[in-house]
């Protein structure tokens, strides 16, 4: 066994020598990674349960993914520069770790697809994707493309299909990011070339079957892009006005698209002032979660605002930004879809900030500080607001299974931790979740 393989793993990366000085390379790029939720099964099985002390976690919980309301799996972000993937098979009463790899704080893509198959991406230099068919006990490490490819958004639809959005790396001469695509589980990589042409600039990819993809973007006019080819070709999208108009008609339009189910699609819509010299406007520098620069008095400030097309715990906040707490983006508009992008009709949350989830294209979970409200017509219309028994929260945490099972994550004296309901919100019960010392 080589001095780079653990048990349980399959290696096809190349050594972390190589990886260490192409990571330290791009560690100043701002990026982020789209997902619907993020896994990271670790390499060390545990003889026993780990002990639990929540109020002294020693990690930062990132991701979660449930396939049933019994199985699911969690990713931390330990405090030594490694992420771990922790798995349940009772509604989180125990946790077995089940990967324990090397960590950038630059975000991890996540999806199990059933009880057995998931994939995790890694974004950031020499991104790698890691397959599983036995729910994660077992894991096959891939190189995204090549070695000196920077990865900045995943997307699969089952464990053979998969897109990533690539950016320029040594040897990838790329002056846009541009799109590979994988049909066999990450053995091999075709790439497809740049997505749009336009002045729109891609942060994010989100496919919602093996032909259907959207991106996430910013650019001067309220369009989102998408295909129908798997990736090969791209159109705009044009999206409807809010009631009254757009605040900066003639600003920049960040667009973010997040697949529901069924053909149901949610559109965030930021509309903001384009950068203007040194003394306005924003600069949107990666999503997600949303992050820009604006110039205050001639020096440049570093934001992080929350969107309701957030994903799962998505992305990972710079140290020096401001606002990574829970700032809400101003300006946005949500646009929803029922027929896969062919229409769409603006809707309206029942209060300002919170954060979303979705059981379908129709059943939607509002939840904000302390409350909550639910819709059964995709936002159309919402049930009275009433308590919602978490304080604070986490945007874009919130993970439906169905209309009466979630998860979501919830800030509480400085650390996020794990909450689940079976009773469509009515009583959340704290998940603790081991704390491991490797």
């Amino acid at each position: 066994m080589g001095e780079d393989e653990e048990p349980g793993l399959v290696s096809e990366s190349p050594t972390r020598a190589r990886r260490a000085k192409l990571l330290s390379a791009v560690s100043l790029v701002v990026v982020g990674i789209a997902c619907l939720v993020y896994i990271r099964p670790s390499l060390q099985p545990a003889a026993t349960p780990a002990s639990v002390a929540p109020q002294k976690a020693t990690f930062q919980l990132d991701a979660v993914d449930f396939v049933n309301p019994s199985t699911g799996w969690v990713l931390e972000d330990l405090d030594d520069f490694q992420f771990a993937v922790l798995g349940t098979r009772d509604a989180g009463r125990h946790w077995t770790p089940l990967l324990v790899e090397p960590s950038v704080l630059q975000g991890e893509y996540m999806r199990f697809f059933d009880a057995r198959h998931g994939v995790v991406a890694t974004a950031g230099g020499e991104p790698l994707l890691y397959t599983t068919d036995d729910a994660g006990v077992h894991w096959i490490r891939h190189i995204v493309y090549n070695e000196y490819t920077f990865s900045i958004s995943a997307s699969f639809t089952d464990p053979l299909h998969g897109w990533e959005l690539i950016g320029a790396g040594q040897d990838v001469p790329i002056t846009s990011p541009a799109l590979v695509r994988t049909t066999d589980g990450g053995k091999t990589w075709t790439r497809l070339g740049v997505t749009v042409s336009t002045s729109a600039q891609p942060f994010a990819v989100a496919f919602s079957d093996s032909r259907h993809g959207w991106l996430d973007t910013v650019g001067p006019a309220p369009r989102a892009y998408a295909t129908d080819d798997a990736g090969a070709t791209w159109h705009a999208v044009a999206l409807p006005a809010p009631a009254g108009g757009w605040p900066v008609p003639e600003g920049s339009y960040f667009v973010a698209i997040r697949p529901t189910q069924s053909g149901g699609l949610v559109a965030s819509v930021v509309n903001s002032a384009h950068v203007s010299g040194r003394a306005s406007g924003i600069d949107v520098l990666g999503y997600p979660p949303l992050t820009v620069r604006t110039f205050d008095g001639g020096g440049p400030v570093i934001y992080v605002y929350n969107t309701f097309a957030d994903s799962p715990f998505a992305g990972v906040a710079t140290s020096n930004a401001i606002g990574s707490g829970g700032l809400q983006a101003a300006n946005q508009t949500v646009i929803r879809s029922t027929d896969g992008g062919m229409s769409w009709t603006v809707v309206a949350p029942p209060a300002d900030g919170g954060t979303m989830g979705f059981a379908g294209p129709l059943d939607w979970w509002w939840m904000g500080p302390g409350a909550m409200s639910t819709s059964s017509d995709g936002g159309l219309t919402w049930s009275a607001v009433r308590n919602g028994g978490l304080a604070q929260p986490v945007a874009g945490s919130l993970v439906l299974l169905d209309p009466q099972h979630a998860w979501i994550g919830a800030t509480v004296k400085g650390a996020t931790l794990l909450y689940t309901t079976g009773d469509t919100g009515t009583r959340w019960t704290l998940v603790p979740l081991p704390s491991l010392n490797l």
